[in-house]
């Protein structure tokens, strides 16, 4: 269970200064529609490029699509 607010949720995943804390190493940049960043996880030597197909941020319904 998260229990923050629906933006900072959101936030946490569109912005790679605070998305490294828990997820990646480090990501290029933030995610937005159109978009591409990469992704490195550099305890395992691995990373990934990735395309955002979307990124939307709602009151009460926030989603990202990644390809």
């Amino acid at each position: 269970m998260i229990r923050r607010p629906i933006s900072e949720v959101f936030e946490a995943f569109v912005d790679p200064a605070i998305t490294c804390h828990f997820w990646y190493s480090r990501g290029s940049g933030r995610l937005k529609p159109g978009g591409k960043v990469r992704w490195d996880w550099e305890m395992f030597d691995v990373g990934t490029n990735v395309t955002v197909t979307a990124a939307q941020s709602r009151a009460r319904s926030n989603s990202i699509s990644l390809s």
